[in-house]
């Protein structure tokens, strides 16, 4: 499998469409969490699993109700990529990767996601933009012995 925008977009938009018909009793935040989190899940990267994602980084950080900051937004991006992927698989021993140093890179992709003209569907510029900076992100990927770590990224 791989990432798919597309779908996590058409997700997060039905989300948002229950969220407005439901108010103010939406489950928006957790909805928006658990989209995003079965979207990462479908990525791959050698020598891992899903399992270790941890969506309640992200329904807690939309679940605020304060006003936030791009950088808020990155940072809770990074904090949730962070936790992706980190299932040893196929024989590895054990997985990390670096998400928590693109807290700039994933508050730069936020910031671009603005737009003053309405494209649909909706969500999937955000998306695409996040997508581009969580492919940048290295996973360290450790094997037995004598055998190297081996350096992925997500597909």
């Amino acid at each position: 499998m791989s990432l798919n925008a597309l779908s996590c977009a058409s997700a997060i938009n039905s989300a948002n469409d229950s969220a407005i018909s439901t108010w103010p009793s939406s489950s928006f935040a957790a909805d928006f969490a658990n989209a995003y989190k079965t979207y990462t899940q479908g990525g791959d990267v050698v020598g891992t699993a899903s399992g270790s994602e941890n969506a309640s980084i992200l329904q807690s950080f939309l679940s605020t109700g304060d006003f936030v900051t791009d950088a808020d937004f990155g940072q809770a991006l990074a904090d949730y990529w962070s936790t992706c992927k980190l299932i040893p698989s196929g024989g590895s021993v054990s997985a990390s990767n670096d998400a928590s140093s693109k807290v700039g890179a994933f508050t730069a992709a936020v910031t671009a996601s603005y737009s003053t003209t309405e494209s649909t569907p909706y969500y999937l510029n955000f998306i695409t933009n996040i997508e581009t900076v969580a492919k940048t992100i290295i996973w360290t990927v450790v094997y037995p012995n004598p055998t190297p770590p081996s350096f992925e990224t997500i597909s």
